[in-house]
């Protein structure tokens, strides 16, 4: 069966491309070529339920398009469950539109089906601030459904802080207030949707302590939410295999069955 990818301009400024995945000889280059601003949408073939969109980390000096965001489409297409992977600005071009891309993206997403009920938000390191950001602050055509964080950047604040994060994606001077109103965990309200958290504790670039903050504020605002903490694992692991893949993966599909 043929694979198709709909490429979406988030700014509208481009029609929606349909490229048949047949004929792509380098993945790699394909991507590089693709704008940022961009959505790749990998629709499942079977009737559809939920669309999942994913913002990769990368420091926010690369986007990992591939194993913390294509490997996963056969995975999330499985299920019959959409997926998109965006790809976001990057803040050294742009640095006010990388928070904005991921509500864009659900807003695309939205309206190119109307007919969907369940818009969830994907996101790994500082993807999982992207993603969070947007679970917390989108409202009516930018409302999200659900979260996957997968060891995500959450603090802001010196002592949690991925610091070369906070530095790209805000100023490098902030005062205790900035830092605070920046860190996600503190603007979690009773709207925020329900998520699904999982890191390493050995993961030596974001502390586990940022999903443990997240996890412990959504609790204490009753927020349904499902923490898986590995002690192996490290960061960065995305789709790529590792001691505890089929765990997280299992516990992931019984939970994406619920929301």
């Amino acid at each position: 069966m043929k694979r198709i990818c709909k490429i979406i301009d988030l700014k509208g400024n481009q029609p929606i491309q349909e490229i048949d995945l047949s004929k792509i000889s380098s993945y790699s280059e394909w991507i590089d070529s693709i704008d940022y601003g961009s959505m790749l949408v990998f629709q499942a073939t079977n009737n559809h339920d939920k669309v999942v969109v994913m913002c990769p980390g990368g420091g926010l000096l690369k986007i990992n398009m591939q194993h913390e965001g294509y490997d996963f489409v056969q995975w999330f297409n499985n299920q019959n469950i959409t997926f998109a992977i965006l790809k976001y600005h990057l803040p050294a071009d742009n640095r006010l539109a990388t928070l904005n891309d991921a509500l864009l993206a659900i807003q695309s997403i939205r309206q190119m089906y109307p007919e969907i009920n369940q818009v969830g938000i994907m996101g790994a390191s500082i993807g999982g601030y992207l993603a969070a950001h947007a679970a917390i602050y989108g409202t009516n055509d930018t409302k999200i459904d659900f979260q996957i964080l997968m060891y995500p950047v959450i603090n802001m604040q010196n002592q949690w802080v991925h610091l070369p994060s906070r530095e790209r994606l805000f100023d490098k001077e902030q005062n205790e207030a900035e830092q605070i109103e920046r860190s996600l965990e503190y603007q979690i309200g009773q709207s925020t949707p329900p998520a699904f958290i999982v890191a390493a504790t050995d993961d030596p670039i974001v502390s586990p302590i940022n999903s443990i903050r997240y996890c412990e504020y959504l609790i204490s605002n009753n927020i349904p939410t499902s923490f898986h903490l590995y002690p192996l694992g490290g960061h960065s692991f995305g789709f790529n295999d590792f001691i505890y893949k089929k765990e997280w993966l299992n516990e992931l599909s019984k939970w994406l069955s619920i929301f």
